[in-house]
């Protein structure tokens, strides 16, 4: 290999020498004689390519062609450079015809010299691929380029006809400056040297430091912990003397505890009834005494809130509310107001104020007890707020702002433990009743139901709040027309709670819906002979709350029925009146009641009263939801009532209004329309 390339060198040396005696020989007089000779007159020979067609240019071959100059010298000179290397012609001419030879510099490329000989890859190679280049702008431009990039290989330089990347370009100064790259490496390897020694003592000297301030700590370490276990030994002996002392305050709280029941159990007076003396009674005594014995403050709350919670489930909703409302007040003294314990115990007032009837301070409280949330109270308080604010809205009739507050609480539910399982079911029972006055009677049944389940899996069947749940399902059946069931499931709630206290609110509210099941069976005296029992008995345990109101309602529904309306209507309007304040000309019992009394109204010929009833009422729509039949009905009963006051326009405009909504909520084919179309039609005929 090392003949091969001294020869090719030879052979480099040789051409090159020879190209610069022709470059420096070939005058730029004697370039000018060659283009003239070739620009002069021609005739048929001088048409005829001249010279050795393989060692000739693209432009020479062609007979046409103007473009030759020395470039096509420069491109002859290659071939000759490329033979001597390769001892080949770079074509592959299957002879050496004009017509051959102009073919294949047309169609094929020429060999490159290192498939030939590898020894010639490299700048030698691009130097001779250059020089034969068939477009002659990409060649050496003169003899002499060609020789000065010859020279530039033999001498170890950096050809022009390649552009060498900038790692060839610093090897070959290395190659050209030895001493100097030394002199630059030593240097840099010093620096290196140094670099790494330095950043090795500065590294083992963190590394110390490290290791001291590590030492640092440890020791600060071992001082907090043995301060730690000082303390840990003195809070111990303050919990020992604490424990003491909380064992003697329980000692003392028993003792006072038995005091205060023994007072209460074993009064001279308390069984002056004989034995059968009622619980309630025992326990309406006790919530008199807690307001006259000055007690500890932690066992007062106690002791109320159990009083509280007993009196709701017994249906004295105006002493538990009581109850609640002192155990807040001492609460809020001792734990102060942003405790969650005084602020769950409001929550509860507020839902007793509303079983009470107090719905304007329930609303109230309940609204402070949203507010008062924060992000990060226990789910059961938040459940608590929710579930009370919408009880409270629900019993406003403000069905619309209730419900989100009703399954916000439901969303919050617990069944980890019976607490939560039962508050579960509370607001399950609520959204149920609610869902049944909109007329959602399917899903009204199944979260009635729902609740039932829950209320008979925790307490049992024959549980106060389990036969109050079963009395709601019970005038579910009664509104869907299911009289039977209605019937049968008040009945068994009437029993168990009877059961329990014959005189307590909820049996007489159980008796209240047996009494609307028994006139919907066209039994009215016995229904009649209930309500009188119950109505005033319900008054004088709860006061006006909205249970009390809609028995009255119905006790003036049935002495309409029997034509007794002086004293209905005395019952009505009364019902009305506070319905009225309670809920809003919106609220659905307030319609339901007047729709009632406006027909009383109208069937004892007070006109006036009965327009002044209603027309505050229809002023504007449209109708709350769940009570488009009753807000229909007071149409037709006010346009009754306008037209006998002979003021036919605005009876008129009621009776349209009324047809309207009848067919925007059962359509064009409504049978109820008949009823308005013939009502127009003869208050037109009187107009004309």
């Amino acid at each position: 290999i090392g003949a091969d390339i001294d020869l090719v060198r030879r052979r480099v040396e040789l051409l090159g020498a020879h190209v610069a005696r022709r470059a420096d020989h070939l005058t730029d007089d004697r370039r000018v004689s060659l283009v003239a000779a070739r620009d002069g007159p021609r005739d048929a020979e001088v048409d005829q390519v001249i010279g050795t067609p393989c060692y000739m240019s693209p432009e020479q071959l062609d007979p046409t062609s103007d473009e030759i100059d020395v470039r096509a010298d420069v491109y002859s000179l290659g071939i000759v450079l490329y033979e001597l290397l390769c001892c080949r012609l770079p074509y592959d001419f299957s002879d050496t015809s004009i017509t051959t030879v102009r073919r294949c510099l047309e169609q094929d490329r020429p060999t490159r010299p290192s498939l030939v000989a590898s020894t010639l890859r490299g700048d030698l190679e691009v130097l001779v691929l250059t020089a034969i280049s068939k477009d002659r702008e990409q060649r050496y431009q003169s003899a002499a380029d060609l020789a000065d990039d010859i020279q530039r290989y033999l001498a170890g330089e950096l050809i022009e006809a390649r552009s060498a990347t900038l790692p060839e370009r610093a090897w070959h100064w290395v190659r050209h400056h030895v001493a100097i790259a030394s002199l630059i490496a030593l240097t840099a390897l010093s620096l290196t040297t140094t670099a790494v020694a330095a950043t090795l003592a500065y590294w083992n000297e963190q590394r110390a430091f490290e290791d001291a301030e590590r030492g640092r700590l440890a020791a600060e370490r071992a001082r907090a912990e043995a301060e730690k276990q000082r303390e840990r030994a003195r809070e111990s002996e303050a919990d020992a003397l604490r424990s003491r002392d909380l064992a003697r305050l329980q000692t003392e709280r028993a003792e006072e505890l038995l005091a205060l029941h023994e007072s209460w159990l074993m009064a001279p007076d308390l069984y002056v009834d004989g034995p059968a003396t009622k619980m309630v009674d025992v326990l309406g005594r006790a919530a008199e005494s807690l307001d006259e014995t000055p007690l500890d403050p932690l066992i007062e709350i106690e002791l109320r809130e159990i009083l509280g919670g007993t009196m709701q489930r017994l249906g004295r909703f105006e002493v538990a509310a009581h109850q609640y409302e002192r155990a807040w007040e001492l609460e809020r003294a001792a734990l102060g107001t942003d405790e969650v314990r005084p602020r769950a115990t409001r929550a509860l007032l507020a839902r007793m104020l509303q079983q009470a009837g107090d719905l304007e301070r329930a609303h109230a409280l309940a609204r402070e007890s949203l507010e008062s949330l924060h992000e990060d109270d226990p789910a059961w308080l938040r459940q608590l707020v929710h579930g009370g604010l919408g009880a409270v809205l629900y019993e406003l009739a403000d069905y619309a702002a209730a419900e989100p507050h009703l399954e916000r609480a439901l969303e919050l539910s617990s069944s980890d433990d019976s607490d939560g399982r039962v508050r579960h079911a509370a607001f399950v029972r609520v959204l149920g009743t609610l869902r049944r006055d909109q007329g959602r009677f399917a899903e009204s049944r199944r979260l009635l139901e729902e609740s039932i389940e829950i209320f008979e899996s925790v307490y049992g069947p024959e549980h106060a709040l389990t036969n109050t749940a079963r009395l709601d399902l019970a005038q579910l059946f009664l509104d869907t027309g299911e009289t039977v069931r209605a019937e049968a499931l008040s009945q068994r709630a009437l029993e168990a709670l009877e059961a329990i206290d014959p005189d307590m609110t909820h049996s007489h509210i159980a008796r209240t819906v047996l009494a609307r099941v028994l006139a919907k069976r066209g039994e009215v005296p016995r229904a009649e002979a209930i309500l009188r029992e119950s109505v005033p008995r319900l008054r004088e345990l709860g006061g006006v709350t909205p249970l009390f109101l809609r028995a009255q309602t119905d006790l003036g529904q049935l002495l309409a029925q029997k034509n007794e309306y002086e004293e209905a209507i005395e019952l009505l309007s009364d019902s009305f009146d506070a319905f009225l304040a309670r809920e809003g000309q919106k609220g659905s019992r307030t319609l339901i009641t007047a729709n009632e009394l406006i027909r009383l109204l109208n069937a004892t010929g007070r006109f006036e009263r009965a327009a002044e009833v209603g027309l505050p009422l229809l002023a504007e729509g449209p109708p709350p939801p769940g009570t488009a039949d009753t807000w229909t009905s007071m149409r037709l009963q006010l346009g009754n009532a306008l037209q006998k006051l002979e003021r036919h326009e605005e009876a008129l405009e009621q009776y349209e209004l009324g047809r309207q909504e009848v067919v925007d909520t059962e359509g064009e084919g409504s049978p109820r329309l008949r009823t308005f179309d013939m009502t127009m039609m003869f208050l037109r005929r009187k107009g004309k």
